[in-house]
């Protein structure tokens, strides 16, 4: 499974360069990384990008952290790059 910069790379590496993901940059914030230094550091390998609203809500999230099980319905109490827009 592919889950950072490296993972795909390593993929790629192992199969075929025609391989390519889609960015989503809130995951990106997900896992603590810098969505932009993240997209630099994946150049070429960028096939799709998603482009959307997301931040930290770190009131939230700095009591219960980033990941969070609560469901959909729950969204104005995430803490998570799920924003309340």
């Amino acid at each position: 499974m592919v889950w950072s910069t490296r993972t795909l790379k390593k993929l790629r590496d192992a199969t075929d360069p025609m391989l390519g993901i889609n960015l989503d940059p809130s995951h990106m914030m997900i896992l603590g990384a810098d969505p932009i230094a993240a997209a630099r550091a994946l150049k070429g390998c960028i096939f799709h990008m998603h482009g959307k609203d997301a931040r930290i809500e770190r009131g939230l999230a700095d009591v219960d952290g980033i990941l969070e099980p609560k469901p959909v319905t729950e969204s104005a109490d995430r803490g998570a790059a799920w924003v309340k827009y």
